[in-house]
C-alpha cells in the first residue's frame, strides 16, 4: 500500500468539507491510514434518499464465465457502489442510458477456506490474511464486520478491485431498493473516512500517474 506524505495530506481532502469535518478527517487518517478496522469509523447509515457512491447492495445478479463449458452461470454477490454518485443518480438527464458498475465484496473467511482447500500452509494463510486486514494488497478494500443489536450487518469481507459488475441502470433500479434493509436492499454506507479511504484505494489500482514507463510518441 502506498505511502502518504501527511504534511500534505491537506490536498488529499475533499474540498466541500466544512473546515471542523476536514480537520477531523485529517487527524482521523494521520492517526488510523492505513486501517479500516473500526466498522464505527468506516461505516455510515445516514444515506438514506438515493444510491451514493460506496453503498453496500445485498445480492446482486452477476454472471459468471464458466471457461470450461464455455458459458456464462448467474450468482449472487453482494457488492459496492463503483460509479460516482451523480452517475447513480437515475433522474439525471443523459441522451444515453448509463449502465452501473460495482466491485465485488467477498466473506474473508470464504476466500480463507478457498485457499485452505487449495493446499497452501496455514503460515502463508495467516500472513494472507494479516495483509488483507492491514490494506497492503491495492486490489482489495477490507470491511470490518459491523454487528447491530446481536445481528449481523455485514461480515467480515473484501471488496475485490478486480472483479467488476455491470448493470443496466434501468434495471437496477427496477430490482433494487435505495433504503437499507430490511427495508430495501442497501446494507450500509461508507463514512467520510471508509469513502475517503475506498476512493484513495480505487485511484491507486486503476490510476498511476508515476508508473515510470517512457510511452513515446506516433511522431
Amino acid at each position: 500500500m502506498v505511502d502518504l506524505n501527511f504534511s500534505d495530506i491537506e490536498k488529499y481532502l475533499p474540498a466541500y468539507l466544512s473546515n471542523i469535518s476536514k480537520n477531523y478527517l485529517g487527524n482521523y487518517i494521520k492517526n488510523n491510514f492505513p486501517r479500516s478496522s473500526d466498522p464505527n469509523y468506516v461505516y455510515s447509515n445516514s444515506l438514506k434518499d438515493r444510491f451514493y457512491q460506496g453503498d453496500v447492495i445485498f445480492e446482486l445478479i452477476n454472471p459468471i464465465l464458466n471457461i470450461e463449458e464455455g458459458k456464462f452461470e448467474i450468482e449472487y454477490r453482494d457488492g459496492i457502489l463503483f460509479s460516482n454518485s451523480c452517475n447513480a443518480e437515475k433522474e439525471n438527464s443523459r441522451l444515453i442510458e448509463l449502465s452501473l458498475n460495482f466491485a465485488q465484496i467477498i466473506p474473508l473467511k470464504e476466500l480463507l477456506e478457498f485457499l485452505r482447500n487449495k493446499n497452501f500452509s496455514e503460515e502463508r494463510i495467516s500472513n494472507f490474511e494479516r495483509d488483507v486486514k492491514s490494506n497492503s494488497f491495492n486490489y482489495f478494500f477490507y470491511l470490518p464486520e459491523l454487528s447491530e443489536n446481536g445481528k449481523v450487518v455485514i461480515e467480515e469481507s473484501l471488496v475485490r478491485f478486480d472483479r467488476i459488475i455491470t448493470i443496466p441502470m434501468k434495471f437496477f433500479y427496477e430490482k433494487y431498493s435505495k433504503s437499507y434493509k430490511p427495508e430495501g436492499d442497501k446494507i450500509i454506507s461508507l463514512s467520510q473516512y471508509g469513502f475517503w479511504f475506498f476512493l484513495f484505494k480505487i485511484s491507486f489500482y486503476f490510476s498511476r500517474m508515476n508508473e515510470d514507463i517512457e510511452r513515446g510518441y506516433l511522431g
